[in-house]
């Protein structure tokens, strides 16, 4: 009777663990700032015709500066299929709960004018689980 039993429990143990296939699901979470810093020169008109005047220069337009930020939030969600795959090898190949953070950016300069430049920081979330 021994016997069998301890036959019965191998094999069950390993239809349980044999190789099949497996999915790893994922959600995404990114989240972060964007930041824009639009730069722009003056422009003036000076009255120079050959007599030193006492005319100041006329300002058509004043130098500025803006920095606008903008919160950003995305959620995504992405599925993985590993064909013939053990549920330890599984395990390692789905993490439970990772993070990664990341830095962009760029800058557009029109010479003489004005100069963009955007800025974007964030953080992406994983949170995984084994169907």
């Amino acid at each position: 009777m021994k016997f069998y039993l301890v036959v019965l429990s191998i094999l069950c143990l390993s239809i349980l663990s044999c190789k099949k296939e497996r999915t790893c699901t994922c959600q995404i979470i990114d989240s972060g700032t964007t930041t824009t810093r639009s730069q722009s020169a003056g422009v003036a008109f000076s009255l120079n015709i050959g007599i030193p005047l006492p005319i100041p220069p006329i300002t058509i337009t004043e130098a500025k500066d803006t920095t606008i930020v903008t919160s950003y939030a995305y959620g995504n969600s992405r599925k993985t299929t590993y064909d013939k795959a053990s549920k330890k090898t599984i395990t390692k190949a789905c993490p439970t709960k990772s993070e990664e953070s990341y830095t962009d950016g760029s800058t557009t300069i029109i010479p003489g004018t004005s100069t963009v430049t955007v800025s974007e920081n964030g953080k992406k979330t994983y949170t995984c689980k084994i169907e």
